[in-house]
């Protein structure tokens, strides 16, 4: 919700589905007045101990890339784990586009995977 990662500047040409001025837009509908900082807002400022796994895929592309990596790091930091899979030439919730494309599928087959490992 803050918009700090440098991958919002550095992806920006590549990334084809989101752009800072639309995510600028879409947190101001969001938050309004508040802080954007606000934990209840944004997760990656607050206090991630205790979470349980975390598994996070991003496209390679993606603006929000920085966010994802940096989310995963401070899981980690806390003393959680996350595990980041960075997919090659996928753009932003491309798991939902089961049946359409490859990477979609094995996505989550690997989150499928991932749960069912949790809940042995």
């Amino acid at each position: 919700m803050a918009l700090t990662g440098e991958t919002l500047e550095s992806l920006a040409e590549a990334d084809p589905l989101l752009t800072r001025d639309s995510l600028a837009a879409a947190a101001r509908m969001y938050l309004g007045v508040h802080d954007p900082r606000d934990p209840q807002a944004s997760p990656l400022y607050g206090d991630l101990a205790g979470l349980p796994p975390v598994r996070l895929h991003v496209g390679e592309d993606e603006v929000l890339l920085d966010d994802s990596r940096r989310y995963a790091e401070r899981v980690v930091a806390a003393g959680g784990v996350a595990e980041l899979h960075i997919w090659e030439g996928m753009t932003h919730v491309f798991p939902s586009s089961v049946g359409t494309l490859a990477a979609s599928e094995m996505a989550l087959e690997n989150l499928g995977a991932f749960l069912y490992d949790l809940l042995r």
